[in-house]
């Protein structure tokens, strides 16, 4: 049965106004009864105004961070919180059970998996540690977070999650929902709990991008013709589409999935065009190859910018504000052309305008 250990405070820091974090110092006699896995929570006991007071706190650090901490959020009337975030300070001692709870999954160092986390306010303290161990633990896996809050005052351990995205660039997609301050993307403000509808739509896509990225989505093949493909998305997009094609073009494809890639280029040329401008679908091809190409007369994107266009959550920050999604449209895009075995390129000037040219093959092996 788990009994309480009295520990020393290494540090105490202050987060927000009314949020610290406490590292503790383990000594080396209880070092194996307080080892941790990421997830698991700590039960805290002291006397405060003369009342026997017990709270338990999420551990915040990694399991490779070698070090014990917890944060501990100053809520209204909350007699610990409160003495917590007014009293404490390194030097002094608490009475704290060994970690305890099961909020984790297994990790595999071979696994490359995807994962999602949501958390809001002070929710953040285990998935912080869920974060860090994963991404460490896992070098092929990546991990998207989405974390809510009032405004960007209130966010806990904001300079460490943007440390975090710093060291995992590829492999940490961060994005912060703040409900008192506006964004430039919808789904970026407003209460978390209130988004349901497009967070639905954004986790569909994570998994597409996830399945498609570890090419465990099988492509239903059919034989399709593009030609007709694209006559109907342009009809559906609108007269500022103007399409270039003849006869048919043939090829054995996912229909459904050659349909996203058409939609997706031609509705990212339409939201960086003018509104008075044109946007052209060309369809061509040979006996071997089909070539599609989307041009637009939009913002362009500069040159230093064009190598992370298809990278998962990349955004320009040149673009004037006009993002209306999260950056996976042309990463799904660009993982679809590939599973079929196909090419896609963007050639770009900033202020010009882009072109963003497929090939796939007639068939695919």
């Amino acid at each position: 049965m788990s009994k309480f250990h009295r520990l020393p405070i290494a540090s105490v820091e202050r987060e927000t106004r009314d949020a610290i974090a406490i590292t503790f110092a383990v000594p080396d006699a209880l070092a194996d009864q307080f080892r941790f896995e990421p997830g698991q929570h700590l039960t805290l006991r002291a006397s405060v105004g003369g009342e026997d007071l017990r709270r338990s706190y999420s551990i915040c650090s990694a399991v490779q961070d070698g070090a014990l901490r917890i944060a501990v959020k100053k809520s209204p009337g909350g007699a610990f919180s409160t003495w917590a975030n007014e009293a404490l300070a390194a030097g002094a001692t608490l009475d704290v059970m060994p970690p305890m709870g099961h909020f984790n999954v297994p990790l595999d160092a071979t696994a490359r998996r995807h994962y999602l986390g949501f958390a809001a306010g002070s929710g953040i303290t285990p998935l912080l540690s869920i974060v860090k161990t994963t991404l460490a633990a896992e070098p092929l896996s990546r991990f998207t977070l989405f974390y809510g809050n009032r405004a960007s005052g209130t966010v806990m351990f904001k300079e460490e999650l943007a440390a975090l995205k710093d060291v995992y660039l590829e492999r940490f997609n961060l994005a912060h929902v703040l409900s008192r301050e506006a964004q430039d993307i919808d789904l970026l403000h407003g209460r978390i709990d209130r988004q349901s509808e497009r967070l639905a739509t954004l986790v569909a896509q994570l998994l597409d991008s996830a399945r498609l990225s570890a090419d465990s989505l099988p492509l239903q093949l059919e034989d399709v013709d593009l030609v007709a493909l694209a006559r109907d998305i342009a009809e559906e997009a609108g007269p500022r589409v103007k399409l270039s094609a003849d006869g048919e073009l043939r090829g054995r494809w996912d229909r459904a999935r050659i349909e996203q890639v058409v939609s997706n280029l031609l509705s990212n040329a339409l939201q960086y065009s003018p509104a008075d401008s044109s946007v052209e679908l060309v369809v061509a091809g040979d006996c071997d190859k089909a070539h599609l190409e989307v041009r637009d007369r939009g913002v362009g994107i500069p040159a230093d910018e064009l190598p992370n266009v298809f990278a998962p959550f990349y955004r320009s920050p040149h673009s004037g504000g006009q993002h209306k999604g999260m950056g996976l449209g042309l990463h799904i895009t660009s993982e679809i052309v590939h599973r079929h075995g196909g090419t896609i390129r963007v050639e770009s000037q900033a202020g010009v305008g882009s072109t963003f040219v497929v090939q796939l093959p007639r068939s695919v092996r």
